[in-house]
Parts: structure tokens; sequence; C-alpha cells
């Protein structure tokens, strides 16, 4: 692939998250290829093949009109066939690939899953409708879903194998903004196998490059009502660098 194209739904309002355009960045930084932006006239969207609506920066497949707009789909098909050095390992006929291919599979999976359940909820309650009882479900929902990737962590330096793989890429672009964002302190110690997993991922050159440097939640910033007050709960404060 000599160039990564991508474009943003005509639309008015952002159907998806800025980390998602990260992992695009870290991708084609990563495999040394220009990431191009494709702007579409709105209205003129489905004409070049581009949906409406989608939920991630749109893919474009080189040579056709075919975009993939699928979070997951993107991030496997580019993984496929950007040269990324084996960031996405393939399926062969040899049981190690195989397995190694599988388990990158299930934590893209994974990650995809708390994008969806946790981190677009979030997003969408710490831009514009804040309900502290419902954020405070979700940061719970989250934290408890962390801890399976907190065991796995305690005894790996990667999500898979010795190395980095595109499940890491996903999942490090993904924990910046909850890390940034939603996981505060006391949240936050509780996992410090996954804080030394996302340093030294965010650590690798291209990665940094990418994703830029990671300012810690010190406490979450609520959406403020007229009058200086938080809607729906207490207002939060400045973010702090770590490490």
């Amino acid at each position: 692939m000599e160039k990564l194209e991508f474009s943003f739904p005509p639309s008015t309002e952002a159907t998806f998250p800025s980390w998602r355009l990260g992992v695009l960045k870290a991708l084609a930084f990563h495999a040394d290829v220009p990431l191009v932006k494709v702007s579409p006239e709105k209205g003129d969207a489905l004409g070049c093949g581009l949906p409406i609506k989608c939920k991630t920066p749109a893919v474009k497949v080189p040579s056709t009109s075919v975009w993939i707009t699928e979070f997951g789909a993107a991030c496997r098909y580019l993984g496929c066939f950007l040269d990324t050095k084996n960031l996405y390992p393939t399926y062969a006929n040899l049981s190690f690939s195989n397995a190694r291919a599988a388990q990158v599979d299930n934590w893209l999976d994974f990650f995809v899953g708390l994008d969806d359940k946790f981190a677009l909820p979030l997003v969408d309650q710490l831009s514009k409708n804040y309900d502290k009882k419902v954020f405070e479900e979700l940061q719970g929902g989250l934290v408890t879903e962390l801890f399976a990737l907190e065991k796995h962590l305690e005894a790996s330096t990667w999500l898979v194998g010795n190395s980095i793989t595109l499940a890491d890429v996903v999942a490090c672009a993904l924990l910046k903004y909850l890390l940034e964002a939603v996981l505060e302190p006391g949240k936050r110690k509780a996992f410090p196998a996954t804080v030394r997993w996302f340093e030294t991922c965010l650590s690798q050159p291209f990665m940094e490059k990418a994703l830029g440097k990671c300012t810690y939640c010190d406490k979450v910033k609520v959406p403020q009502a007229k009058g200086g007050k938080a809607k729906g709960g207490k207002g939060g404060g400045k973010g702090k660098k770590e490490g």
C-alpha cells in the first residue's frame, strides 16, 4: 500500500472518537506511508462509495471505490495490507502463527467491545449529556472490564508474544483517552501493570509521534451548566503528567 487514504463522514457532528484516528496515524507512521485525507463534498459521499454515516474514519481500499467503515474491520484490513512488520500476523499452516493471530484477534475484539460499550458513551457523557449516575455506572463497568487486562499484563510485557502488535496499538490509543479523561488517580492505582504497559507502548517512537504524550487525569472534567455548576454532579480539574 503506497498511501493510507481515509475520510470522515460529511456530517455536522462527529460520529467517531479521536483515538480511532490515532490508530490510523500510528499504523501509517509504522509502515512509513503517507496518511491522506479525502474530503468529499457534502452530499457526494454516496457517489464516491463513502456512507453518509459511519462509526470511524473510513479507510479506502486502493484502486477501488470501496470504503471500510467499521473500526475492527479497518484495523484488521490495515494490519494485513500495510507493511507493518508483523504487527498483525497472518494465518498460516503453522500452529504458532495461527495461535498468535487468534490472540491478536481476541484482544482486538475485546477493545472494540470496550470502545462501543463504555468509551463511546463516556465521550457522550463528558461532551454534552452528562448524568452523574449514568457516568458513574459507566466508569464502574469500565473499571471492572479493565481488571481482565490488568491480570494478563501482570505477567506480560505485551498483549501477545514478545513484541508490540496491532492489539497493543489499538488498545493504547483507546486507553490514552480513558487515562486522560476518565480514570482518576484513585481508579488508576488499581492498574499498575496496565499503566506500565501503556507507557511502554507510548514510548515506541511511532506511537508517541501518532498519539503524543499522555496527561493523566487528575479529576474528571464534567460539562458545566450555566452559572458554572457541573451538570448532574461536581466539576473537575486539570490533569497532570506522570512518569
